[in-house]
């Protein structure tokens, strides 16, 4: 008879904790019908800053109402064909802030998200000789070094400057076209920021000469030593006339041999 009653003990004991556990999943059920939901769009794939947000790398997802920032995107189609001005990661929710429209540029909006108001997005084409040979990247900081074509003088030589005209310039686009024709070389566009007033400078010498584009390091801003002189033909020739090593004089002719 004791087991009897030991047995019915514990089958009471677990048929309560079941019926404890029935009432506290239908309650979390109730309050779980009860939550209101809203769409918000997510990232699911990492997005670059300053490029078009592909259809692949965002989903709708239902969120909890009121847990969303105010300016999150609520359909796909509100960020189809838009830009990205910042870097987006998995989970991060997509937001206006976060969006230039596509009927806008992703350089002006970089220019934008930079604060760089002041400054302008200027294009140059330059080749592997002028172009770093094709090693520049987006955000690469440069120097451009121009060599303007002057006046002949009186010698009938042309007078040529050479001068380190901007430092540090940064590199917002680098787009290459590749010429697949037999004995042609690819041309790179570079997108330099710079302001107004060097942008007429750039215009200038590219209409008159030629231009260089060199790689500068990362982080030597306050750094980059004296502002040079720049070269022209008689700094040239000051500076190394007379030390190039004297050319010998051919051997004198062999004798006749004689009769």
């Amino acid at each position: 008879m004791g087991g009897l009653k030991a047995n019915f003990g514990r089958y009471a004991l677990a048929g309560a904790i079941l019926c404890a556990l029935l009432a506290a999943w239908a309650n979390w059920q109730f309050l779980k019908s009860g939550e209101q939901k809203e769409p918000v769009v997510v990232a699911v794939k990492e997005i670059q800053p300053f490029a078009p947000i592909p259809e692949n790398a965002v989903e709708l997802r239902m969120v909890r109402k009121g847990t969303a920032p105010a300016d999150s995107a609520r359909s796909l189609e509100a960020v189809k064909g838009q830009y990205s001005r910042a870097l987006l990661l998995p989970d991060d929710t997509l937001r206006t802030a976060h969006l230039v429209s596509a009927n806008g540029s992703n350089l002006a909006a970089r220019l934008s998200q930079s604060k760089a108001y002041g400054k302008r997005a200027m294009a140059l084409q330059v080749n592997a000789a002028t172009g770093v040979a094709g090693t520049l990247r987006e955000g690469d900081p440069v120097d451009i070094l121009v060599a303007i074509q002057g006046a002949t003088t009186k010698a009938g030589q042309a007078s040529t400057l050479s001068k380190i005209i901007a430092r540090r310039v940064p590199v917002l686009l680098v787009q290459t076209n590749k010429d697949s024709g037999i004995g042609s070389s690819s041309q790179t566009t570079v997108v330099l920021e710079v302001t107004p007033d060097k942008a007429e400078e750039i215009a200038f010498a590219q209409a008159q000469g030629q231009i260089w584009l060199l790689t500068a390091p990362y982080e030597a801003a306050g750094n980059e030593g004296p502002d040079t002189q720049g070269v022209n033909l008689e700094t040239f020739l000051a500076k190394y006339r007379g030390t190039a090593t004297a050319t010998p004089e051919p051997a004198a002719a062999a004798a006749a041999p004689k009769r």
